[in-house]
């Protein structure tokens, strides 16, 4: 392990390749949706364990985070009315983005912590 990655952080960390693939790979069928809501509800679940160890990532990767997950649970919710497949995939795609930078900015806050370490 990095220095100072305990368990939960190493958990979510594994998590984010997981979660950062997915994103890319599974949004384009409606199933896609709902594996990503689980597979994010429960990295969400995991960083609150990483924060309870007291580190902490900048406030823009809590914020992507949980607007890609609200963004979401909203394309499962619109995903099930008839007609309204494209918008649901817009905002699958919007999420998927959101989730993409909140990885690419906990990646950044982790190099950054890894490098004082160093």
């Amino acid at each position: 392990n990095p220095p100072r990655m305990n368990n939960a952080l190493l958990l979510h960390y594994s998590l984010a390749f997981l979660i950062a693939a997915s994103a890319v790979l599974l949004i384009w069928w409606p199933l896609g949706r709902r594996v990503m809501l689980y597979l994010l509800t429960v990295h969400i679940l995991v960083g609150g364990w990483v924060l309870s160890t007291l580190l902490q990532a900048p406030t823009l990767h809590y914020v992507f985070a949980l607007l890609g997950w609200f963004g979401y649970m909203a394309a499962n919710g619109i995903g099930r009315r008839a007609g309204k497949e494209d918008v649901a995939q817009g905002i699958t795609i919007l999420s998927s983005i959101f989730v993409l930078l909140a990885f690419a900015i906990g990646q950044w806050a982790w190099s950054l912590q890894s490098a004082k370490g160093s």
